[in-house]
């Protein structure tokens, strides 16, 4: 990257809240999947929304990806979440020095 150019990541993360996290995870691990098949989507469907809530539980912390940024000498760290309790998205913003 060049000097002052700015990134910005979209990352999966978990939810914050604990009861959010609860929610989200019911959703994806079981309604998602009750929904798949009663759609007519093979088994795989099923099999692949419990895969992705399995990949959502081991993402890197927000806390460890912000550490890592501002550690590889990025200036201006910010880490935003738009719905804190349900959300699984998270925007990680930072710049390059010059």
């Amino acid at each position: 990257m060049k000097p002052g150019a700015r990134l910005c990541l979209l990352e999966i993360t978990r939810p914050e809240n604990r009861i959010g996290g609860a929610l989200v995870k019911a959703y994806v691990r079981g309604v998602v999947p009750v929904l798949a098949s009663i759609a007519g989507c093979n088994n795989c469907a099923s099999l692949l929304w419990r895969y992705y809530w399995d990949t959502i539980e081991a993402c890197v912390p927000p806390e460890q990806l912000l550490a890592t940024l501002e550690a590889a000498g990025f200036a201006g760290v910010r880490h935003h979440v738009e719905v804190k309790a349900l959300s699984m998205l998270a925007e990680y913003q930072a710049i390059k020095p010059g």
